[in-house]
């Protein structure tokens, strides 16, 4: 399993660190669109979820909302904008954005 792991992370640092540090693979300029980019009904449907699943844990006072390789955080926008809706979890909330390449990077929400 750990040859598998080590094959795979060799393989998306050398994607990071060539097709995705050009930063124009998303959007109408660049290889593809992601259904974040198309709409923001789709992130704001995730967040209602999270909503969902923060009330049936109980409202806990603390939760991290992590993603993994945000592009340009179109995605945590949108779920972001459907979770403020609710000011309790919103206030619970720890967000983190994570990010290896470089130019997608600086295009990040902060």
């Amino acid at each position: 399993m750990l040859l598998a792991y080590t094959q795979v992370a060799e393989y998306m640092q050398a994607a990071s660190n060539a097709y995705y540090s050009k930063g124009t693979a998303f959007g109408a300029a660049g290889d593809f669109i992601t259904s974040p980019e198309i709409s923001q009904i789709f992130g704001e449907l995730i967040g209602i979820w999270h909503v969902a699943q923060w009330m049936n844990a109980g409202c806990p006072p603390k939760v991290q909302l992590i993603e993994c390789g945000p592009g340009r955080g179109t995605m945590m926008a949108d779920m972001l904008r459907a979770i403020k809706q609710f000011p309790d979890m919103q206030v619970a909330l720890d967000v983190h954005l994570v990010e290896k390449s470089h130019a997608l990077y600086r295009g990040t929400m902060t």
